[in-house]
């Protein structure tokens, strides 16, 4: 039957690197962060929310939202994140869902991945999934490759370390994942590894309409909750 796979990690862990390393094997892969950036542009529901709630200050000269700035000012305050999340969750499930009931029902794919590094944090998609992986690396690679990889920004090793701490620690996410990648290595190591856990997630055929159904109820079910909100 076709199976659901939670995909997560923590910041700089290499989770987006794995789930290209899968799109390259024909693998339907719905990512959170991709979706994030999307419902924030100008004239989107989320966007006129954020302008709204934090001001002008959190937008570039030409409209378009500064996540520089919000980024600071919500990992600086955990009150302003809770706002933030608020805002953005519901849009970027929704659209999740919709993806989710689009490859499932209508394209049929075998394997679909949701991507999101807050699986754990939010927990709202962790019941549709059959399996979690984590890609995980040590607490210090994580750190250097965050403030190298955002080094144009000129985020401050104190900036990400409040960035990192607003995550449940990638040692926990590990501990309650069904398999675990590990990239503390080099990239032909992490690619190979990634391949290996990707193989062993095949389903098999087995309960396929049963499956599908489960996976509508429960779709409508988060459907309806949030729209309670």
């Amino acid at each position: 039957m076709p199976k659901i796979v939670g995909l997560t990690g923590g910041i700089a862990s290499g989770k987006s690197t794995v789930s290209g390393i899968w799109s390259d094997h024909d693998v339907t892969i719905i990512d959170a962060d991709k979706i994030a950036r999307e419902v924030v542009q100008p004239g989107k529901p989320a966007y006129w929310l954020i302008k709204r709630t934090f001001g002008t200050g959190v937008l570039h000269q030409d409209g378009t939202l500064n996540r520089r700035e919000l980024g600071k000012l919500v990992f600086s305050n955990p009150g302003h994140r809770t706002v933030l999340n608020r805002i953005t969750h519901p849009f970027i499930i929704f659209s999740m869902l919709s993806r989710l009931f689009v490859a499932v029902f209508i394209k049929w794919k075998t394997i679909v991945v949701l991507d999101t590094p807050l699986l754990f944090e939010s927990g709202t998609l962790l019941p549709f999934c059959a399996a979690i992986v984590v890609v995980s690396c040590d607490p210090e690679q994580q750190l250097e490759r965050m403030l190298k990889r955002d080094a144009h920004l000129g985020m401050t090793e104190d900036e990400a370390n409040r960035r990192l701490a607003s995550q449940i620690p990638l040692a926990e996410k590990a501990r309650r994942a069904t398999y675990v990648i590990n990239n503390t290595g080099e990239m032909d190591q992490l690619r190979e590894n990634a391949v290996h856990v990707l193989d062993r997630l095949k389903p098999s055929k087995a309960g396929e309409f049963a499956f599908r159904g489960l996976v509508l109820v429960g779709i409508a079910k988060i459907v309806f909750r949030l729209s309670q909100r």
